[in-house]
């Protein structure tokens, strides 16, 4: 059984962006998407610059319980690759398992992404090393013994120029009864260290305006509070990544106002957003002194 992930882009707001990139860019990733749909081997000259594995977060897990599987990139120095929202230019990796019956993928778990300047592009994603996590849930009735998870890869790298990748992965999960204990695995470590990194959850308070183009995100700094040292942040570094791909102009330059008003953040909306923005859905970052938090913010339009 085959499970494509969900979070891979549409093809016609990644269309759009393509126009302002160079036209190796542009031709690379109109490569990418022709051959993902493509059934048969192709050439993979990303690969050259990316190590890959397949790893498991558990050695034994328990029938009735999840677990985590993750593809550790390892990319060569300069070379970057891209988040689920790539910015002006770029496309995420996108992930499809072959599955026995009892095992099910949910999305990736995207830790939150760098920022490149490429030329008069600013894009999202990840240098030297990252790992995309993907949940994996085992049925009450899948019965104990070593099961195989298969994995097609596709991806894009860039440096100097943009190139696809294409690649088949398989890990190993022994599944055991679902009264015995889960067993982390040998790569435990490096599954906890980028957890560490993914966004976290909030119930964080989040209106926006818009006049024009600009974009007024406000945000609650009591609720804030319980997640960030908002003391700080006049000295912080904010950004807000935008998790849809036509909300946010990657490029505008973002603002911070903090005040007795409360906290806000000055974006721009995309140019390639034609209809109305009623929910605002994102990454803050924010980094002070005492390191880097990333929440996950759900804004929506204040009423007139």
């Amino acid at each position: 059984m085959v499970h494509p992930d969900s979070n891979f882009k549409g093809n016609s707001f990644l269309l759009k962006k393509i126009v302002l990139s160079s036209f190796f860019t542009a031709f690379m990733s109109l490569l990418l998407l022709f051959c993902i749909n493509s059934a048969e081997a192709q050439p993979s000259p990303g690969s050259d610059h990316a190590e890959v594995s397949m790893r498991s977060q558990q050695s034994a897990v328990p029938a009735g319980s999840e677990t985590r599987i993750g593809f550790h990139f390892d990319l060569e120095e300069g070379w970057h690759t891209y988040w689920q929202n790539p910015g002006d230019s770029g496309i995420p990796a996108r992930i499809s398992f072959t599955l026995d019956d009892g095992f099910k993928t949910g999305n990736i778990k995207w830790p939150w992404p760098e920022i490149f300047e490429e030329g008069h592009l600013i894009t999202y994603g990840y240098k030297d090393q990252v790992m995309l996590m993907v949940p994996v849930q085992v049925s009450y009735d899948t019965k104990p013994g070593r099961y195989l998870v298969n994995a097609r890869l596709e991806y894009l790298v860039c440096k100097d120029v943009c190139l696809p990748a294409f690649e088949s992965h398989q890990v190993e999960i022994e599944v055991v009864s679902s009264t015995a204990e889960a067993l982390p695995s040998e790569d435990a470590a490096v599954f906890e260290y980028f957890l560490s990194k993914i966004p976290v959850e909030t119930d964080v308070e989040a209106t926006f305006s818009r006049t024009g183009r600009d974009i007024e995100l406000y945000l609650d700094l009591d609720q804030l509070g319980k997640y960030a040292q908002i003391q700080r942040m006049q000295n912080a570094s904010v950004y807000f990544y935008g998790l849809q791909d036509d909300a946010i102009e990657p490029s505008a330059p973002q603002q911070l106002r903090l005040d007795e008003q409360g906290f806000a953040m000055i974006l721009q909306q995309s140019r390639y957003r034609n209809e109305p923005l009623n929910i605002l859905e994102g990454i803050l970052t924010i980094k002070t002194e005492s390191g880097m938090r990333a929440l996950e913010i759900k804004a929506t339009e204040r009423s007139l």
